[in-house]
């Protein structure tokens, strides 16, 4: 019965990419949302319309005629869908109201208006299309279906290019290295989803200068579409942790109250470093979490994000650095000549030998002897 439908190279490629693209759903509802929710409709459509890529490709159409360019309409939402992404994933106290942002979705009746034509033939009709097109070397491309695809790749480049600027306004304005990091990874995925819109743009152009349709150009636009499906696969299967960070936006529940934005955050931060250097929390050896925070007036929740965020650490990383700086500076003041090295320490804020020899080494690079020692 399918012994006309054919998977060379390329449908195998489509079909890889279509298997991944359903793989990935799944993990990426697990996600937070309305994070989950904007990716998961990116891969979606972006999946079905390599499913029609691929009925095409292989000559599956002929038994599947009316689902043929049914998706093409959804091309008008990827932009605005990646757009609302990237900006729920940089601000976490975004909240999408369909009331304000429906016109953004609108404009995908464009894409049914163009198509209506041919939704309304018959199955024996549309496989006649194709058998046509396909039977000819070259197709003269007409100039409103050239115009056609000009709009729907021009429109998704546009939300590409604000979701950009949204993106380096955050690298601009963050000065933890671990968010830093998160940030580079969106940056990449920026890059390769324009480079995707990019490729479409070149080559709807060299149609447009060549006066006609090439199938070359057909198999070049459908493997940039799985491209980007294959990409993400690619950092969910070798970088869990990235995946489920940084394009999820999935801390494991630990910051799911936080709605701090980049000012609020700057702020907060300064306020901690005043008061770190001026009232000496960390001297304290029974300090917690929960009682730093409170003199910052913020919960525990809150502080542990931060510190993470900003300075890459916990809690305990962050106290005991400053704890760290008070021993050197003791050790090398006359005053406390007199004392032990555990004394000081003790003085310090660190309760405990074992921890306090062990953190000073790893820091340090020597033991608090031998860096007592190195003074003299």
């Amino acid at each position: 019965m399918l012994s006309d439908v054919q998977f060379d190279l390329w449908s195998m490629l489509l079909a890889f990419g279509v298997f991944q693209g359903f793989f990935l759903i799944p993990l990426i509802l697990k996600g937070k949302r309305p994070a989950s929710i904007f990716l998961t409709a990116l891969v979606a459509i972006i999946s079905l319309l390599v499913i029609n890529y691929l009925f095409l490709s292989s000559g599956l159409y002929r038994y599947f005629p009316h689902f043929i360019l049914a998706p093409n309409p959804l091309f008008f939402l990827i932009g605005p869908l990646y757009y609302f992404y990237t900006r729920s994933l940089l601000d976490p106290g975004f909240v999408f109201r369909w009331s304000r942002y429906w016109p953004h979705f609108m404009v995908v009746l464009l894409g049914v208006l163009f198509h209506k034509e041919f939704y309304a033939l018959s199955a024996d009709e549309k496989v006649g299309f194709f058998e046509g097109y396909f039977a000819l070397e070259e197709l003269q491309a007409s100039w409103w279906v050239t115009t056609y695809a000009f709009v729907h790749i021009l429109q998704s480049l546009s939300y590409i290019y604000l979701s950009g600027l949204l993106i380096r306004r955050a690298i601009g304005q963050s000065n933890g290295q671990k968010k830093l990091r998160y940030l580079g990874w969106l940056r990449k995925f920026n890059l390769t989803f324009f480079a995707y819109w990019a490729i479409d743009f070149a080559g709807i152009l060299w149609l447009t200068l060549a006066n006609g349709f090439f199938h070359e150009v057909d198999y070049i636009l459908m493997l940039s579409s799985a491209a980007m499906i294959h990409f993400l696969a690619f950092i969910a299967l070798r970088q869990q942790k990235v995946f489920k960070e940084v394009f999820l936006a999935d801390t494991n529940g630990r910051y799911e109250k936080s709605v701090l934005d980049t000012d609020r955050a700057a702020a907060i931060m300064k306020s901690l470093d005043e008061l770190m250097e001026r009232q000496k929390p960390h001297l304290q050896g029974d300090l917690r979490l929960s009682e730093l925070a409170a003199m910052l007036g913020i919960n525990g929740n809150t502080l542990s994000q931060l510190l993470n965020e900003q300075q890459g650490k916990n809690f305990y990383e962050f106290i005991n650095g400053y704890r760290l700086e008070e021993v050197k500076e003791k050790l090398s003041n006359p005053h406390f000549a007199n004392y032990t090295i555990l004394g000081v320490a003790m003085e310090c804020g660190f309760n405990n030998k074992n921890t306090f020899n062990r953190y000073f080494k790893k820091e340090v690079g020597l033991t608090p002897s031998a860096y007592l020692k190195s003074l003299d």
